[in-house]
């Protein structure tokens, strides 16, 4: 797997190991976990601590527009580079667009915001109802969502009722201006994760740790998708942790894809024909094998995946490029001017 995607999917490892270690305290198991922070110079340092708090650092309020960079978009399975009209506009056709990203790399979002103005204004000449699933609002938070979007309250009460800053704690100025657009044009926010709590229990335990009634609201779960597993075991072969315990990070980790494609389904599904989500969530859960593939498992509906990568080149290679794309439908590199 190319240092991009590792690095990637470096949060969701972390975030797994804090809540196994949460729950393995009580056993006296201590694994060391890192939370990755990327430095000025785009080099990555490890904290060890991985509570969502820790992860919150000051950042410009326009850190997303400062972030913009030139690009160039590929479609990975034919290997061509695409227009960005052409790219835009194959995307304004499907179902749902899964945008992924490195939580704390500001330059994927800004491909996320500027993947969403472009969504949304091809939305608003077709008549599409636009949505906007986010994995950093957990489920039972939706109608903090919905009263944000109804101007009801504003971004202090929403991050406070909807417990963000303990919950997610990425500096909420890397996802505002997405937020803010959809909002802006009319469209909803979907609150797509699954509870921490739920989460914690799933990590500890195993799916056993969910109630009848919580496993019938997940729609159904997969654990034996070869790509999927394969995929999380490279994530997490660095990272160390109890020999015991993988199984059940993993049924953690496919409680989170399971359940933000149940958000996803139940909100598309409630809009047919004419709608449209746009899904921000880590590179992990964008992979096709992930979200993807389980929302088209539950729902009739076109579904792609968009990667940002971050190149130090504007001239590499379409094989280097495409070796960035394993397990995704589109990439959206980025450069510096030559």
């Amino acid at each position: 797997m190319p240092t991009e995607s590792l690095r990637a999917g470096l949060s969701a490892a972390t975030l797994l190991l804090g809540l196994w270690s949460s729950t393995a305290c009580s056993a006296g198991l201590t694994p060391a976990v890192g939370a990755s922070e990327i430095k000025s110079d785009g080099s990555e340092s490890v904290h060890h601590d991985a509570s969502p708090k820790h992860a919150a650092r000051p950042v410009p309020p326009d850190v997303v527009a400062r972030s913009a960079l030139p690009f160039r978009t590929l479609d990975a399975s034919t290997g061509e580079l695409l227009a960005p009209a052409e790219f835009f506009d194959t995307l304004a056709e499907r179902d749902a667009i899964c945008v992924a990203e490195q939580h704390d790399n500001p330059h994927h979002h800004f491909a996320q915001l500027y993947v969403i103005q472009e969504v949304a204004q091809r939305a608003a000449t077709t008549g599409r109802e636009l949505g906007l699933g986010l994995e950093m609002f957990q489920t039972p938070f939706q109608g903090q969502l919905d009263d944000y979007s109804a101007g009801k309250i504003d971004q202090d009460e929403l991050l406070e009722k909807s417990e963000y800053l303990e919950r997610w704690g990425y500096p909420f100025a890397f996802y505002a201006p997405q937020i803010d657009h959809v909002v802006q044009r009319g469209g909803a926010l979907v609150a797509l994760n699954a509870p921490r709590e739920q989460v914690k229990r799933v990590a500890r335990d195993g799916f056993q740790a969910l109630s009848p009634r919580e496993e019938r609201l997940l729609g159904g779960y997969d654990l034996h998708d070869e790509a999927h597993r394969a995929q999380f075991d490279e994530l997490m072969k660095d990272h160390p942790h109890d020999a015991g315990s993988i199984d059940q990070l993993y049924a953690a980790q496919v409680l989170w894809d399971e359940s933000m494609a149940q958000a996803a389904s139940e909100w598309l599904g409630e809009r047919q024909p004419a709608r449209q989500l746009v899904i921000l969530a880590g590179a992990a859960h964008c992979h096709d094998s992930a979200i993807p593939s389980r929302l088209e498992r539950r729902l009739k509906a076109d579904v792609v995946s968009v990667k940002p990568v971050v190149l130090q080149s504007a001239d590499a290679p379409t094989e280097e490029l495409l070796g960035h794309l394993e397990g995704y439908d589109y990439g959206f590199f980025m450069s510096p001017e030559p």
